[in-house]
């Protein structure tokens, strides 16, 4: 395969993902117009208002693994390191598309709480789910700086460029 060949299947991929950002973001959307808030406590919730958290928490974090993928990309096709992710994160605060890599370390961190030590105590699970969607429109700057990024650099990377 030529090297040509390998950029452009890169750039298709980047574009992939970059459709997928929308995607999952107007998915999060529509779960967030579902989400019932202020939220005190899980306890009395009914199925049906448990299976709307459990979806904007899967949101959340499909975003999340999304635009880290992205993120990643971009590096790879702008020849900037790649391995280990924090070097990503230090070329994503260089051109502004996230503003500081704590950030990001900030929505990591809330994010495994919620998928590791946030099963037991209903208050604690609502201060999360309050949390996660205080922290929506942080993750969606981020994406949609990544998104005006590749516009001006990786313009054929962009969905409307593919289609």
């Amino acid at each position: 395969m030529k090297l040509s060949q390998l950029r452009e299947q890169q750039i298709q991929l980047l574009a992939q993902r970059l459709s997928a950002l929308e995607k999952i973001r107007r998915g999060l959307h529509y779960t967030l117009s579902r989400v019932r808030m202020p939220l005190n406590s899980t306890e009395n919730l009914d199925d049906a208002a448990l299976e709307v958290l459990a979806a904007l928490n899967e949101r959340f974090g499909k975003l999340q693994d999304t635009l880290a993928a992205t993120m990643k990309q971009v590096a790879l096709l702008q020849a900037e390191p790649a391995e280990p992710f924090v070097q990503v994160l230090s070329f994503m605060e260089k051109v502004g598309v996230i503003e500081a890599r704590s950030q990001w370390q900030n929505l990591r961190l809330l994010r495994n709480i919620g998928a590791h030590e946030n099963d037991i105590d209903p208050v604690a699970q609502a201060q999360y789910f309050e949390a996660i969607t205080q922290s929506i429109p942080m993750l969606e700057h981020m994406a949609n700086r990544l998104m005006a990024y590749c516009q001006t650099h990786l313009p054929d990377a962009t969905p409307l460029a593919q289609q």
